[in-house]
């Protein structure tokens, strides 16, 4: 049974990892480091409130919690944040 936990946490924690890294490559994230735009960071907060939508169905019913996602610049303040207000629809 822990084996199969720990398998289970280790899976989940490896999708993540890689939707980390695409996300990394989204044009909208990637102007938060580099455009001077003056909206690049609400662009970057609505794409993070999709992202959360989509998280929030996927997770909360997996695994019972719900999280925040952050775009964290290489110093490690954050750029643009969006906090998980749960999933209801059960």
């Amino acid at each position: 049974m822990a084996y199969d936990t720990i398998d289970k946490i280790d899976r989940n924690l490896f999708e993540r990892n890689c939707d980390a890294q695409a996300w990394a490559s989204f044009d909208k994230v990637k102007s938060c480091f580099y455009s001077t735009e003056s909206d690049r960071i609400t662009a970057a907060n609505e794409l993070l409130k999709k992202l959360i939508d989509i998280y929030d169905i996927i997770d909360s019913a997996r695994i019972g919690q719900n999280g925040d996602i952050f775009i964290i610049n290489k110093h490690g303040y954050i750029i643009a944040c969006r906090k998980s207000q749960g999933y209801s629809k059960r």
